[in-house]
């Protein structure tokens, strides 16, 4: 009775989806340093960077794995395309930051969050969390300024060069 977690289930080759097929329709696991099989009632969930449908059309993804996987398919925009997210992830990522570190930084500033806020962030949340950690750790203080985001080769101040250089 518990979860099991498939990240980038599409970057499973075919072998290896065969594999985790087998195991889920078997429903025999042996956990970690145990001696024998335990049947297992367990809940997958499964992630993906690509669209499985089009993976399975393709061939590069098994349609009995899609099937047993597509009970429920949660689609979430990149961030790029839900910038009104942008400011509070920045805000829930700085107080996180800002607690772990011990920083005594008061705020992010209004320039500071909108420069956030109008990055593409190809990386997406993951990219935006790092970007705001290395921010909080090498920011001098008081607040969280423009400036501290583009502290250090940030992929928000490479970015902006790009766009300064193609203007």
């Amino acid at each position: 009775g518990g979860h099991v977690w498939l990240g980038h289930i599409a970057a499973l080759t075919l072998r290896w989806q065969a594999e985790v097929l087998w195991l889920w329709q078997g429903k025999d696991l042996r956990p970690g340093g145990a001696r024998r099989l335990q049947r297992d009632d367990v809940r997958v969930i499964a992630a993906s960077n690509r669209e499985l449908a089009r993976s399975v059309q393709k061939g590069s993804f098994r349609k009995d794995l899609y099937f047993r996987l597509n009970v429920l398919t949660l689609f979430v925009p990149p961030l790029r395309d839900r910038r009104d997210d942008i400011a509070a992830l920045a805000m829930a990522f700085f107080d996180e930051y800002r607690r772990e570190s011990g920083q005594r930084l008061a705020n992010i500033s209004p320039a500071a969050l909108q420069k956030l806020c109008s990055h593409d962030w190809p990386g997406n949340v993951r990219e935006l969390k790092n970007t705001l950690q290395r921010a909080v750790l090498m920011a001098p203080g008081p607040s969280l300024q423009a400036c501290d985001i583009e502290r250090n080769g940030n992929p928000v101040q490479a970015q902006a060069q790009a766009d300064d250089a193609n203007s």
